[in-house]
């Protein structure tokens, strides 16, 4: 598997947006591959293309055949979910189908990609992007969300968290700090073997809003949650749509995965719903494509394959 860096917007007054190409080693240039385009977790505050699971991108690429295109995006709050987040999942979107299949082809890589045949691929807020992108002109031909997040008029994301409570308290002069890095692509993880560093403005920020509620309110900034919500887009003509969830995750219940499941599946859309018992949210992150309990995994990601091969 081989991997190619590529800027596919630079927004006025933000660092260019990249997201990196992985593709076969060995591939047929007169065989076009279908395209995956993944979106990475992290509350649209911190986290980056690099934090993808590498076990679902090799499922992808070495055992599926796809090339996978994994995104950056500005991050909030110095933008809003709306103007950064979203915008720049479009503007992929737009990049894979116009500006990809040339950039392949014409470099060493000698890939040619099906621009008629791509999958959108989220994790947690990555997973509303995915959905969020079956509204544009040129939709996905599937799409995959992992733990992801929807339903915003829920009061669950509007309310403390009694799973942060153990967090310490930071100071709002010291987690509004955020605001002096300005525009931001990319972040690290709020991920640690010792628990989340509450030092760093960004982490203490995020964990800070969820725990206390306001999270949702301070990224959406004008009050518009119905447009970035996924939900208010099911119907009919929606596309097919696989959800994956940990039984365990206490951040993004997996009842939210099997109520959208259901939606879709009322207004006749082909879905499916891979549950993994025990699992918190972020489950994948840790696994290697060998492990025994990515079995579930490469199931949901199979099945987006053959969704993708129909088309």
């Amino acid at each position: 598997m081989n991997k190619r860096e590529y800027t596919y917007t630079t927004p006025v007054g933000s660092p260019p947006v990249t997201a990196d190409v992985y593709y076969p080693t060995s591939v047929d240039a007169s065989s076009p591959k279908p395209v995956a385009l993944l979106f990475h977790p992290g509350g649209f505050v911190v986290s980056s293309k690099d934090l993808v699971s590498k076990a679902v991108i090799e499922c992808l690429v070495i055992e599926l055949g796809m090339v996978a295109v994994v995104a950056n995006y500005r991050l909030c709050p110095s933008v809003s979910v709306w103007e950064g987040p979203v915008t720049d999942a479009k503007s992929c979107l737009r990049w894979v189908r116009d500006a990809l299949p040339g950039a392949l082809l014409s470099g060493d890589e000698r890939v040619t990609i099906d621009v008629e045949r791509i999958a959108t691929i989220g994790f947690s807020c990555g997973g509303t992007l995915a959905l969020l992108l079956a509204a544009e002109e040129y939709k996905p031909t599937a799409c995959l969300t992992f733990y992801g997040e929807l339903y915003w008029s829920d009061l669950m994301w509007s309310q403390p968290k009694a799973a942060l409570a153990g967090l310490p308290v930071v100071g709002k002069d010291a987690y509004n700090r955020v605001y002096d890095e300005g525009v931001v692509v990319a972040a690290p993880s709020t991920r640690s073997p010792t628990g989340p560093d509450m030092t760093k403005p960004r982490n203490a920020w995020l964990l800070t809003s969820i725990k206390e509620g306001w999270w949702l309110r301070e990224i959406v900034q004008d009050g518009n949650y119905a447009r970035i919500d996924p939900a208010t887009l099911f119907g009919p003509a929606f596309p097919p749509t696989a959800f994956i969830h940990g039984t365990a995750d206490v951040v993004c219940p997996h009842s939210l995965s099997e109520k959208a499941h259901a939606s879709l599946r009322e207004h006749g859309v082909d879905t499916a719903l891979f549950l993994v018992p025990d699992k918190p949210h972020d489950f994948d992150a840790a696994m290697t494509r060998h492990d025994a309990e990515f079995t579930k995994v490469r199931e949901g990601l199979q099945w987006l394959s053959e969704k993708v091969a129909r088309k």
